[in-house]
């Protein structure tokens, strides 16, 4: 979907239905920038204090729905990432918005990265 035509919000619905239903109890929304975290964190309000925000050094494990960027999950030395804080199958769904920012190799590796360590894939 191009620029301005509501993927944030359709990643909202959607996520609201599958968490209302009980289907998920823990979804992880990534982006690559901090306005386009907060633009999400905001259209995700309905949820109320069931957000979080994930920031370098924190690792929050109570809510629903955890927002952050991939540099703030990607922090911390070699043996100790921030994702790393968070045990295998934590989240039900990862949304990854703009991964192409981050360098298509380098993006790649570290979704693969994320994945095999937030899911049992």
């Amino acid at each position: 979907m191009a620029t301005g035509t509501g993927k944030t919000y359709v990643a909202f619905q959607v996520v609201w239905k599958l968490v209302k239903s009980g289907y998920f109890q823990r979804v992880l929304y990534i982006a690559d920038r901090v306005f386009l975290c907060d633009q999400a964190r905001n259209e995700f309000g309905p949820f109320k204090d069931a957000r979080a925000l994930i920031t370098e050094g924190e690792a929050p494990k109570h809510r629903k729905v955890y927002f952050s960027i991939y540099q703030a999950l990607y922090s911390g030395d070699v043996r100790s990432k921030l994702y790393q804080q968070y045990p295998p199958d934590f989240f039900d769904l990862i949304i990854s918005t703009n991964v192409t920012a981050l360098g298509m190799e380098h993006g790649r590796k570290f979704l693969i990265t994320l994945a095999a360590q937030l899911t049992s894939v």
